[in-house]
């Protein structure tokens, strides 16, 4: 099922890891300048520059993290991006976003994990050259490419 971008007002994503992620947050930024960040890398958080929501759990405090879930259902999210490290599974963070009631939950990882995931994709093979795994996280999904204006139409007919 392909997701209509256009249809996505509110988005959440969600960043576990460092600044790899940052090309892929410069692309989300331009369509969504009203984002929200999850984040656990406070470092990050100070240099993104955008509202964010930061945390830190171990996943054995129960309150916390029922707090945590009531804060994003009450910002009712349309869609969730999970980036996480390559190693790293996006299922927990996916399922956090479920129990907030967030619709689309788009993540990579190379296992299965049911419908956690509203729109699981695999990651780019290893051997591939370099590819940046979050952006070709939005490309897998659909997510518009940003498009440079055409600037013909702006200059004056002689």
């Amino acid at each position: 099922m392909q997701i209509d971008w256009q249809k996505v007002k509110r988005l959440l994503v969600v960043v576990v890891g460092d600044l790899a992620v940052m090309p892929a947050l410069h692309k989300l930024r331009i369509a969504y300048p009203a984002m929200t960040l999850l984040i656990t890398n406070k470092d990050l958080a100070d240099t993104i520059g955008l509202r964010t929501i930061f945390y830190t759990t171990n996943w054995q405090n129960v309150t916390k993290e029922t707090e945590l879930i009531k804060k994003i259902y009450t910002l009712q999210f349309d869609a969730a991006i999970i980036f996480t490290d390559r190693f790293e599974s996006p299922y927990l963070l996916a399922y956090l976003c479920y129990l907030a009631g967030i619709p689309i939950r788009v993540g990579q990882s190379k296992e299965f994990g049911g419908s956690v995931l509203s729109h699981w994709v695999k990651p780019p093979l290893e051997d591939l050259p370099k590819i940046d795994p979050h952006l070709y996280l939005l490309d897998a999904v659909g997510f518009p490419s940003t498009v440079a204006p055409d600037l013909r139409s702006l200059t004056p007919n002689l």
